[in-house]
């Protein structure tokens, strides 16, 4: 997959739509056009979906969406939208020993916690939304089971991520 967060934008004209892709909501390439039958000039609906088929069986994608517009122009309707990144990615090492390495994407605000089997509070890092290898200093925490718990605060959204620690 691609580090997020990307922009799409959509250009209709008739039945052909246009899709562009943009890191940065300013600088656009060229994605593809499709034909889509008994589209024609008429109203049309719009909606965003996110898929984690490229990933493999029982994996789940969640995504975001900010930044969404429908815009009418000179004959054709363009419909953009900036697709955030929320996901817990790699632990590394796992099993850990002293250090471990987390790969996360996540807004500005989201909250990293580590976790006992019992639900309790470890330890807990608010993050940037520049943050993408978060490193945690295991040192003081006893050897068993954990769970790495991100958050957004702002969209109740969580995924959460097993790593044993050992002596």
């Amino acid at each position: 997959g691609e580090a997020g967060p990307v922009w799409l934008r959509l250009e209709r004209a008739g039945a052909a739509v246009a899709a562009f892709r943009s890191a940065d909501g300013a600088t656009w390439e060229p994605v593809g056009t499709v034909e889509v039958p008994g589209l024609g000039a008429g109203a049309a609906r719009v909606g965003l979906a996110v898929s984690a088929s490229d990933y493999g069986e029982g994996v789940t994608a969640e995504g975001r969406f900010e930044t969404v517009a429908v815009e009418e122009g000179t004959g054709a309707r363009v419909a953009s939208a900036r697709a955030a990144a929320f996901d817990l990615g790699a632990v590394y090492p796992n099993p850990a020993a002293g250090r471990a390495t987390v790969h996360v994407a996540a807004p500005d605000g989201a909250v990293l916690a580590l976790l006992d089997v019992l639900g309790r509070r470890i330890s807990e890092r608010r993050l940037g939304a520049t943050d993408a290898a978060v490193d945690l200093d295991l040192a003081d925490v006893p050897a068993g089971a954990y769970v790495l718990h991100l958050r957004d605060p702002a969209t109740g959204a969580a995924i959460v991520r097993t790593l044993a620690i050992v002596r």
